[in-house]
């Protein structure tokens, strides 16, 4: 084989991350004539391959992504979207630690997350996000309605998060007869608490210091 027939090096020659050079090559890879509706359609789906697939991005990436981000009549596609966070927490690799990293703000991490649509899809020492089930240790509520996971943990939804007073916001939900908990939650809220940084550390004290050390400092669980 000459030199000029030698395969390319699959090394990469660039300081962008693995899962950002795949998304600037789909969008590249596209052409003009494509319609709005599919070209937003597409990069939303390459997104979510990238993030379910766990591909690595960088921590400072953030700007980078916001420059593929798509606004039309027919659709918008934003790569820092909360959703997308949601989904990186369930299933881990970096993204989640990247969009941490953009938006200022520390991950809260609880020692059992339910990341499936399965009660038994867990993950111990995890990120919680928006939309993200978790067990709580049991606080003597005997409403019969409410979701309970065993005799000594509570199923709690995370509804919000707010970066500016780095406040969570976890819910309990009515258990309804015909669905699987705690995949479902339907209607109001039954129970609604606020934890600050303090509190979600001594909620978890007697159960874990790992949360509450993770949650301190920032690092990725």
């Amino acid at each position: 084989m000459s030199t000029s027939d030698k395969l390319p090096s699959r090394k990469l020659t660039t300081n962008q991350s693995p899962g950002l050079l795949f998304l600037v090559a789909a969008k590249a890879a596209m052409p003009r004539t494509l319609g709005k509706a599919v070209r937003v359609a597409a990069m939303n789906d390459v997104l979510r391959l990238a993030i379910g697939c766990r591909m690595v991005f960088g921590r400072g990436e953030g700007a980078g992504l916001r420059q593929l981000d798509l606004q039309t009549c027919a659709g918008v596609f934003r790569t820092l979207d909360e959703h997308w966070y949601t989904q990186a927490c369930r299933v881990g690799g970096t993204y989640a630690a990247m969009w941490e990293a953009h938006h200022g703000c520390k991950p809260w991490i609880a020692p059992d997350v339910i990341v499936g649509r399965d009660s038994r899809d867990q993950a111990r020492d995890s990120r919680v996000a928006p939309n993200m089930a978790l067990l709580l240790p049991s606080s003597g509520d005997d409403d019969p309605d409410l979701p309970r996971h065993g005799s000594a943990s509570e199923v709690w939804w995370c509804t919000s998060l707010d970066r500016t007073a780095d406040t969570i916001t976890l819910c309990r939900y009515r258990l309804l007869p015909d669905k699987r908990w705690p995949t479902i939650r339907e209607g109001q809220p039954r129970r609604r608490c606020v934890l600050d940084r303090s509190a979600w550390a001594e909620l978890f004290r007697k159960t874990s210091t790992k949360p509450a050390a993770a949650a301190e400092s920032g690092i990725a669980a």
